[in-house]
């Protein structure tokens, strides 16, 4: 656990700049009400808390552990304006129509049922309130230059890993039609692209770095010879000074209709 929190610090880190541009150009505004799904240990919840010094934040997450961590580290920073809550996504408990903004960046992929997730989200809007989801769908991950075919590989086998968990990293796809059907309205799908520009070049393919395979492995989801012949294969590609990665996220936009 904590190498993967530190995985994602390191990514917020190197991502942020481009998702708060594009929470600003859909219009979200500084002194809204925020509310934060599966903010984890707090790495997005400090980004937003800089960004947004006026607003009130609630950040939820259903490990309590990862809650603890992030308390201990910003209730400090603003003890006024955050709250922690330790609760499921699809089950808040919250209030309806408490929150301008409800965000949820890389939570749906891993809910079994990201239709009550989105119907939860509506449910404590506000009315012209907005949701805002950050997702991946492996099928647009991106491209490596020169290619890795081990990449492949490594993604289908966390992407059947995750599948047999309830998830699917394919989500990203199914964005658009989810906020639909769960009755919000205005609906956009955007895409932010970043590079081993924005990224760093030793940080620009995780998923073939040493500390993500050996954990795979642990959690048998490769064999050992997989591990060692893909840990190889990363190797490879980071000591070429020319490599290159270009990511997409998928950023899709809802918001909850007015009363008539």
């Amino acid at each position: 656990m904590a190498a993967d929190d530190e995985l994602l610090r390191s990514q917020v880190a190197q991502t942020w700049r481009k998702e708060l541009r594009q929470l600003e150009w859909l219009g979200v505004a500084d002194g809204q009400s925020i509310l934060e799904l599966g903010c984890g240990p707090g790495w997005i919840t400090e980004r937003l808390l800089e960004a947004y010094p006026n607003s009130a934040i609630t950040a939820l997450d259903n490990h309590a552990e990862r809650l603890a961590q992030g308390r201990a580290r910003l209730h400090p920073v603003a003890p006024e304006r955050l709250q922690w809550r330790e609760a499921r996504a699809e089950s808040s408990g919250l209030a309806s129509e408490s929150f301008d903004l409800v965000y949820a960046r890389f939570l749906f992929h891993y809910v079994e049922d990201p239709l009550v997730l989105a119907r939860e989200a509506l449910r404590v809007l506000k009315p012209g309130g907005m949701l805002v989801v950050t997702e991946i769908d492996d099928g647009l991950f991106g491209v490596t230059s020169p290619e890795v075919p081990e990449l492949a590989s490594v993604l289908e086998r966390v992407a059947r890993a995750r599948q047999g968990k309830g998830g699917d990293r394919h989500r990203g796809r199914e964005l658009r039609g989810l906020l639909a059907k769960a009755g919000f309205d205005a609906i956009d799908l955007d895409a932010i692209a970043f590079d081993t520009t924005d990224m760093g070049h030793a940080a620009s393919l995780p998923q073939l770095g040493p500390a993500h395979l050996r954990r795979l492995a642990q959690a048998g989801v490769l064999r050992d010879d997989e591990e060692a012949r893909w840990t190889a294969a990363g190797e490879r590609f980071l000591a070429d000074p020319d490599a290159y990665v270009l990511r997409l996220f998928l950023v899709c936009r809802g918001r909850k209709p007015q009363r008539a």
